[in-house]
């Protein structure tokens, strides 16, 4: 039971918006009364931080249903439930008269208290700022989201017994390593990290600036390991590094706000957000990078016909894949879906991926599709590749290569482009890595079907500009 009496003698003056009663207690008042004066005091505090703590799960729970794309909302939530839960048993035990710990005595049992609710308090404002900032931030795609500096290959103890044998178990043993750090909101589709300090404004000489060594970092390294991590690779997005930003909702000292700014962070506060900090989103792409099943789609006669014509009907029954494709066509045709990444773009394609595509029709191309893809061509810059005026990222590129100069096409006289991000990438196909790096090296959006492979390149920190779509087949009719 909290005995705030005692408590005074150890504190002096009010303690936290509360004044503790001294020791002496005036005449009519027993020292049992007064200590159950008190002790309701205290009930009320908890209780009165319940209700805050209520009302905040019941706003970030309502966030969440209203913005159901955004991920670590259910994180946020549980965080303040914990809170609510934890108070909520104190303040019973407060109320039903039992000590916190007999073997306490009652000043330190007094300490413990006042210390549990004011880190209630502390929690309380943390998390309700987060929850400010994500509400007032636009384009927000996580809240509490961990990321890391690099991404290598590795495994669980498990699985290291055995050797991954196939493309499915390698991609699924890429884990974050290095410096990692936690980001409070991560709005602009990812281009905005935002860090939440609801402290207390303090200065540059103090601990929470400095930091205590081998306790815990201060301000100033938070804010550098938080740069360092934007800036690697595997967390570039649209080719830009994050913009990392510091709200400070309680106000920031200006010796404080000097140095983050002089670091490149950017600071935001006292008060509400400034969504005017974030960076301006970046424009669409004007280049479209397309692959071989892209290809395929923007020729297909199943894109183009009928689809319930009774020619494309009676090729549909032979294969499961192609009347699942059909079928798919009528729910939601698929040109309409490619035609914002097609109308007014520049449009490019590897030479790896033209050539693989030619082999597909010649074998299984009808009149109509050879037609289109001839009319293709005249809008398409090819980029080719020849394997002997650079070093091979891997020994099977010079199968897919070819230097053979055609009409629109351009010539790229080294691999300069296949060194960059994309050149390590692992369970993908050499084929599938030369349009990956053309898309990246041209800043184009790579329109494909095979989603696998742009999976298997985030879960090795390499998010490639894509738009995936369904898959589409050749059809052979005439």
């Amino acid at each position: 039971m909290l005995n705030y009496p005692k408590l005074a003698q150890c504190l002096p003056g009010p303690l936290f918006g509360v004044h503790l009663a001294p020791t002496r207690v005036a005449a009519p008042f027993t020292g049992k009364q007064t200590f159950q004066i008190h002790c309701m005091s205290a009930v009320a505090d908890f209780q009165a931080v319940q209700i805050e703590l209520q009302r905040l799960c019941d706003a970030v729970a309502h966030y969440a249903s209203t913005h159901n794309t955004v991920k670590g909302t259910e994180r946020l939530l549980k965080r303040a439930q914990r809170d609510l839960a934890s108070t909520h048993d104190f303040a019973q035990e407060e109320n039903a008269g039992f000590s916190t710990s007999q073997a306490m005595s009652d000043c330190v049992a007094g300490l413990a208290a006042a210390a549990q609710l004011q880190g209630a308090r502390n929690n309380l404002r943390g998390m309700q700022a987060e929850l400010d900032v994500a509400q007032q931030a636009s384009n927000v795609v996580c809240l509490g989201a961990k990321f890391y500096s690099h991404v290598s290959a590795g495994a669980s103890s498990k699985s290291k017994q055995r050797k991954p044998n196939n493309a499915n178990t390698l991609a699924n043993h890429f884990v974050p390593s290095g410096e990692s750090v936690e980001v409070d909101v991560v709005a602009q589709q990812g281009l905005a990290w935002i860090e939440v300090k609801a402290h207390e404004p303090f200065g540059t000489d103090s601990n929470q600036w400095l930091g205590n060594p081998g306790h815990f970092k201060g301000l100033e390294q938070q804010a550098k390991q938080q740069l360092r991590v934007a800036q690697a690779a595997c967390n570039q997005l649209m080719w830009q590094t994050p913009t990392v930003l510091f709200h400070f909702p309680q106000g920031v000292h200006t010796d404080v706000k000097t140095q983050l700014t002089a670091m490149g962070v950017l600071v935001s506060g006292p008060g509400l957000f400034d969504p005017a900090l974030l960076p301006a989103m970046p424009l669409a792409p004007s280049v479209t990078n397309l692959d071989v099943t892209t290809l395929c789609a923007l020729v297909s006669e199943v894109s183009h016909a009928d689809p319930k014509g009774p020619q494309l009907q009676a090729w549909a029954q032979r294969v499961t894949h192609w009347r699942e494709s059909l079928a798919a066509e009528s729910q939601e045709p698929m040109l309409p879906m490619l035609q914002p990444y097609i109308d007014g773009k520049e449009l490019i394609a590897a030479e790896a991926a033209t050539l693989q595509f030619q082999k597909l029709l010649d074998q299984f191309g009808g009149h109509n599709e050879r037609c289109r893809w001839q009319a293709l061509q005249n809008k398409l810059l090819v980029f080719s590749c020849d394997p002997s005026e650079a070093e091979k990222p891997s020994n099977d590129v010079s199968a897919v290569v070819n230097s053979t100069q055609q009409a629109h096409t351009r010539h790229v006289d080294s691999f300069d482009f296949l060194r960059n991000r994309v050149a390590h990438l692992q369970a993908i196909s050499a084929a599938q890595r030369i349009v990956f790096a053309l898309g990246d090296d041209q800043h184009a959006v790579t329109l494909t079907a095979n989603g696998r492979a742009s999976d298997f390149a985030a879960r090795q920190g390499v998010r490639v500009e894509v738009f995936v779509h369904r898959a589409v087949w050749l059809t052979g009719l005439s």
